[in-house]
Parts: structure tokens; C-alpha cells; sequence
């Protein structure tokens, strides 16, 4: 069966197939007009004589009813496609269908000794009904209709001639390969030409990918955040410091995406007393973290000593009491235990997603601290060091490592926009 010389047609109220041919057709009007039944490509049965019936033949083609229209799906009798039920096409929907779309093509075998013979045609809506037993709805917003685009993506996983002949390649390698060494791993073959055709179908069946359509948020909302965060830096007398923690924190929420909630002003108990945590993070999982942000070049504060001690940048002053306070912090949380979770799942809880339960194993921290726009090559390679040094319990950063991810993120996402 050749799919160009079959096609659909709509006529008034009417679904037509179309058969073309290079010969004459007579011989199947005249098994039309004896009462015969025909069944074109093993898919489509003509009949006359039925409330369906009616055909017309002209130069070389043969149009044979197989549909009525009701409301607005065109009603397909059990007859025509050897079902049980009846099967609905929406008007719209004919547009997009093409015969093939109705059978699959596998190989068959002469086990008589005549090697590959061929293919065969396996109906697609008998094979559909034995599993929902109920007419079927292809198009159309009925409710328990079947979108078009749902239905060309189930029709795409029915086996293939290629397919089923990959399958077979690969079970008598797998049976006979113990025995006598096969040329190449059709097991792999199989499972290749399977994986690709999964992801062909979900990239064809959606249309536009999620992916392509998240990219185009994200492009706009990185690019307000670096926007944001250089006007923050070029007026950070402006900000007080809560609301310059708060913009700081919107902007490592969205670097750091596993992090679901937020707290400011979290008490910690230790020993008779009690630490107070500027802010507290909760992670997709419940676990917590220490994040402390300090506004840039306070007083003229840096992140380095000025001077170096025997050619060594070491960290500020100001740096250092900040890692040490979120060591502590770190320390507190680990110490209080079951007994901190508890307190923490009771004030909290209400506020975290649902289902989440607070944790505390191993509490980590993010350190948000002063400028390195200025640092020569000795000053960076010297804090690199420090930064790698705490890397198992913090991230050191400072304003222009935000900047540079901020832009690096902004950059490759509006690239692989420009590649699709």
C-alpha cells in the first residue's frame, strides 16, 4: 500500500477517501455493486449497499463515503474500520490526518523459505479499542475527546517496520550470540533507534518545547536582576540595611534555585542564652542554611587587607568576623539538634510548602561580602584561596561574583535562544 494514493476529502456533509491509481478501477466497482466487501491496505473497508454506502469514480480514482457529519465530528461506522464502536473525527481534525495515520506498517516473513517479504499494515483504532473499550473522540473540545496532538503522539509508539525488525535482530542475537560471535551489538541498535524515536516524539508532539518557553522568562528575569543590581551598587547609600538584605536575597534565591523559603531574624539557642540569625534559608528538601550579607565597602571596608603580609592578601578584618559569625551559626544549629527542629518546625512550618519538615544536618552558609572589581592578579588568586579554603561550609561571594554569574547565566541563555 503506497500512502500517496490514498487521501481524504470533504464533501457537504461527507468524508471521502480517495483511491488514485494508474489503472483502471472497474474491477472494484464492480465488487462494490456484487456486494463484496474490500478492504483497502488491510485499514479501510467499502462496502455497498449499507446506510453508509456511496461512491463515485472519476478518472481513476474512486471516492468512497466513510463518513457523515454529526454536529461537528464526522461519524466513522464500526464497518468501515473493523471496529466494535463507531469513531468520531472532528471536522477540524480531518485537516490534519492523513489515511496513514490509521495503520502502521510492520514486516512479515514467508516461513515457506521466500526470506523478507514484505510489509503488513496493522489497523491503529482496533488495536486503540482493545484497551478503551468506548467509542473514541479524535479532535474537538467534547469532553472525552482526544486532542489531535495527543493522538498523533500515541500512533507515533506503535512499532515500526524498522522497529520490529531491530527487535528481532536483537533477540536472536541475544539467543544465538552465546553460541556464535554477532557483527555488531544490535541490542544497542534497538535501543537507539527507540530512545531517538521517544525523543522525536516529544519534541514533535509539543510543538514549542518547554525549554524554549521557559528560556524566554528567564532572559527577561535575569536581565532585570543584573539591571537591578548594578543600579543597587551605584547608589547603595539609598538602601536601608533590611531592604538592602531583602533585594540581595531575591537575587540569591534565584542563583541558588533549590532554596524554597526564607526567614530574617531567626533565634538559635545556645547554651543559657540565644543567637540571632539575620537570615535563614530552607532548601527543597527542609534543610537550613546560614546566609549573611554585609553592604559593600562600608566605611571603606574591604574584602582584603590593604597590606599584604609577606606577599599575601589575607582576608579583612571585617571578612573574617563575618565567616567566623556564620561558622558559629553553623555550630548552634548542628548542637541543637532534633530539639532545634521541633522548635523551628513549630514557628515555621506554617510557611514552608506543604509536607516539608524543617532539618538540620550540617548547615551551610552563604557569605555576600564587599568588591572585587578593583583586585589585581595577586588580590584574586590569593582570595580564590580563601573562597576555597571554607568551600565545605560556605560560598564567599562578593557583589561582582554576582554580577559575573548574573551575566554569564544571561548570556548563555540568550545563545541558546539564538540557536533554536
Amino acid at each position: 500500500m503506497s500512502p500517496k494514493r490514498y487521501s481524504f476529502k470533504i464533501k457537504a456533509d461527507s468524508l471521502y477517501i480517495v483511491y488514485s491509481a494508474d489503472y483502471e478501477l472497474d474491477w472494484l466497482l464492480e465488487n462494490l455493486e456484487s456486494g463484496k466487501a474490500n478492504i483497502l491496505g488491510q485499514v479501510f473497508t467499502l462496502t455497498e449497499g449499507d446506510d453508509l454506502g456511496g461512491s463515485e469514480y472519476v478518472e481513476s480514482q474512486l471516492e468512497f463515503r466513510i463518513g457523515k457529519l454529526e454536529g461537528v465530528y464526522f461519524k466513522l461506522e464500526p464497518i468501515v474500520l473493523t471496529t466494535k464502536f463507531p469513531v468520531f473525527i472532528h471536522k477540524d481534525a480531518v485537516e490534519e490526518l492523513e489515511p496513514e495515520n490509521f495503520y502502521v506498517r510492520q514486516p512479515y516473513f514467508d516461513r515457506g523459505g521466500g526470506g523478507d517479504s514484505g510489509n503488513r499494515y496493522i489497523p491503529i483504532f482496533p488495536q486503540l479499542e482493545k484497551m478503551f473499550d468506548q467509542p473514541l473522540r479524535i479532535g474537538g473540545e467534547t469532553e472525552g475527546s482526544i486532542p489531535t496532538e495527543a493522538f498523533f503522539k500515541a500512533t507515533k509508539v506503535f512499532p515500526d517496520t524498522k522497529e520490529v525488525k531491530r527487535y528481532m535482530d536483537a533477540r536472536i542475537a541475544h539467543i544465538l550470540g552465546e553460541y556464535v560471535v554477532p557483527k555488531r551489538d544490535y541490542s544497542a541498535d534497538r535501543d537507539r533507534l527507540i530512545a531517538a524515536r521517544e525523543a522525536r516524539v516529544l519534541r514533535n508532539s509539543s510543538g514549542v518545547r518547554l525549554s524554549e518557553i521557559t528560556k524566554l522568562y528567564q532572559v527577561k528575569i535575569f536581565e532585570v536582576a543584573y539591571g537591578r543590581l548594578e543600579q543597587m551598587l551605584s547608589n547603595t547609600d539609598d538602601f536601608l540595611e533590611s531592604d538592602w538584605q531583602d533585594q540581595i536575597m531575591d537575587i540569591i534565591l534565584l542563583l541558588y534555585p533549590k532554596y524554597v523559603h526564607r526567614e530574617r531574624n531567626v533565634k538559635v539557642t545556645k547554651d543559657i542564652s540565644y543567637g540571632l540569625l539575620d537570615i535563614a534559608v530552607f532548601d527543597a528538601g527542609g534543610f537550613i542554611d546560614v546566609v549573611e550579607i554585609k553592604k559593600p565597602e562600608v566605611g571603606g571596608v574591604g574584602v582584603l587587607r590593604k597590606t599584604p603580609y609577606r606577599n599575601n592578601y589575607a582576608p579583612s578584618r571585617e571578612l573574617s568576623g563575618a565567616i567566623m559569625q556564620v561558622e558559629k551559626y553553623a555550630f548552634w544549629l548542628a548542637r541543637w539538634g532534633k530539639k532545634g527542629e521541633g522548635v523551628l518546625q513549630r514557628k515555621y512550618g506554617p510557611s514552608l510548602p506543604d509536607g516539608l519538615k524543617v532539618r538540620i544536618a550540617n548547615p551551610a552558609g552563604i557569605i555576600i561580602f564587599g568588591r572585587d572589581n578593583d583586585f589585581n592578579g595577586e588580590q584574586r588568586q590569593d582570595f580564590e584561596i580563601v573562597k576555597r579554603k571554607y568551600k565545605h561550609v560556605m560560598d564567599i561571594l562578593t557583589y561582582d561574583d554576582l554580577l559575573r554569574r548574573l551575566k554569564n547565566i544571561l548570556d548563555a541563555l540568550k545563545e541558546d535562544s539564538s540557536d533554536q
